[in-house]
């Protein structure tokens, strides 16, 4: 990474890397929030987003102090977490 934008980027490649981990939450979440919506369950899913949005705003004021941009990382994690179990909860209910 500082290759190719300058040493200052380097302690950035950490964090990239954590982020690029999210990618299989952000597109099974993706799929998950089409199935739901295209089975009427539209409400539940902008419900389910706010509430992931909160857990995510919460955890992130806990963790960015201490963790940086890992902890950023950490408080979207969550968020998606919560999303999908939620989303899935509502699947086999």
């Amino acid at each position: 990474m500082g290759a190719v934008f300058g040493g200052e980027f380097v302690y950035g490649a950490k964090t990239l890397s954590a982020s690029l981990l999210l990618c299989p939450l952000v597109f099974f979440e993706a799929g998950l929030n089409t199935y739901l919506i295209k089975y009427g369950l539209g409400q539940k899913t902008i419900l389910k987003w706010g509430a992931a949005a909160v857990i995510c705003v919460v955890v992130g004021y806990f963790t960015i102090p201490s963790y940086g941009g890992i902890g950023a990382v950490m408080a979207v994690a969550s968020g998606y977490v919560f999303a999908i179990g939620a989303g899935v909860r509502w699947i086999f209910r």
